[in-house]
């Protein structure tokens, strides 16, 4: 039988000189992936900036956390580079702007209830 323009090789015997070992040609029998059915698209998750603070009211996208984060981080490398604050603020100054975000969240949630 041939498969892609090649034969298929002969039986392997061991001592044989040239015989093809059954390993050789697994490229022809490679397992099938098993196709699994799509489940129902879940909610995506939130980003990761919203579940470190638990965040219940705000969702805020990708891009803002983004900014949240590293935004604040580099500000803070920026003015601490400037000498015009000390270099904790590179700690200080995203651990502020998480407080205030967790502040921001809490206050919706008051605002929401009747």
């Amino acid at each position: 039988m041939r498969r892609h323009g090649r034969s298929d090789p002969e039986p392997y015997q061991s001592g044989t000189a040239g015989a093809v070992p059954p390993t050789a040609d697994l490229r022809h029998n490679r397992a099938r992936r098993r196709i699994r059915p799509r489940q129902q698209q879940a909610e995506p998750k939130p980003p990761w900036y919203a579940r470190v603070l638990r965040l219940h009211n705000l969702q805020p996208s990708n891009v803002a956390c983004f900014i949240f984060l590293e935004g604040s981080i580099a500000l803070a490398t920026l003015l601490a580079f400037a000498e015009l604050v000390s270099w904790w603020a590179v700690i200080v100054v995203p651990l502020t702007v998480a407080a205030m975000v967790k502040l921001n969240d809490y206050a919706a949630g008051k605002l929401q209830q009747p």
